[in-house]
């Protein structure tokens, strides 16, 4: 009997211990990434769901404002929460009225996230504006609506700047940068930031939305339906041709 109870009392060894912690330690190794892209995959997932919500806005604005598209800022659209005093607004507070959930501007996966707020005069939030292209046009002008880029994952809120709106990646020469107004926007600021996993998501002005590589996006050509282009209009995603 005494024997028999030592037989089962017996721990495990150190060798079989150390089986069993190396086990685990494999384990972990293989699903964490695992885990880490599912969670991206998530946050990925809620981000395009903001764009395709700022896209709706966007179109139920332009419905109201005679087809024409906001402006990247514009003067006397937003009233400070606090002194009520009017301000310069940007996109996001002209088409608030209408998306009415300030977070939709914030993305899930930028880690120096702020929650937009419509109450602050001249703030912005994680999305961009091709408002070189866009600022005021009215929608009749943009000949292809669903190869045409509107907003896209832009640079981390936080500081001032031009964060609120976009450029292409690249340019088509040497000096496309160099005429009105890319210059007066920090290169720094106004670029696509590609968060998810080397992807950013865009939305398209005929409300679609998607999520796109830098290659996809930053095509651009000498001519388009047999027109020559200006260097500007030679980003095929971006222009209104």
């Amino acid at each position: 009997m005494t024997h028999s109870h030592r037989r089962r009392s017996r721990g495990f060894t150190l060798i079989e211990l150390l089986v069993v912690i190396a086990i685990i330690a494999i384990l972990a190794a293989i699903l964490f990434p695992v885990f880490a892209q599912a969670r991206e995959a998530a946050r990925k997932t809620q981000c395009l769901s903001n764009v395709r919500q700022i896209m709706t806005g966007i179109t139920m604005y332009a419905q109201d404002y005679d087809e024409q598209l906001p402006q990247g800022t514009r003067a006397g659209v937003c009233t400070n929460a606090t002194t009520g005093v009017a301000g310069e607004g940007r996109w996001m507070h002209q088409i608030h009225p209408y998306v009415k959930n300030a977070g939709v501007h914030t993305c899930p996966s930028d880690s120096q996230r702020t929650v937009w707020d419509p109450g602050a005069c001249g703030n912005f939030g994680d999305y961009g504006y091709n408002a070189f292209m866009l600022n005021n046009q009215p929608l009749a002008s943009v000949v292809k609506p669903a190869e045409t880029i509107v907003i896209a994952d832009g640079q981390s809120a936080g500081s001032q700047g031009n964060r609120f709106r976009l450029r292409p990646d690249v340019q088509t020469g040497p000096n496309t940068w160099d005429g009105a107004p890319w210059t007066t926007w920090a290169v720094a600021e106004s670029r696509v930031t590609y968060r998810h996993q080397n992807q950013a998501n865009f939305g398209f002005l005929d409300g679609h939305a998607k999520v796109m590589r830098p290659s996809d996006i930053n095509r651009t050509a000498a001519t388009e339906d047999g027109n020559a282009l200006t260097a500007e209009a030679q980003y095929l995603l971006w222009n209104r041709n």
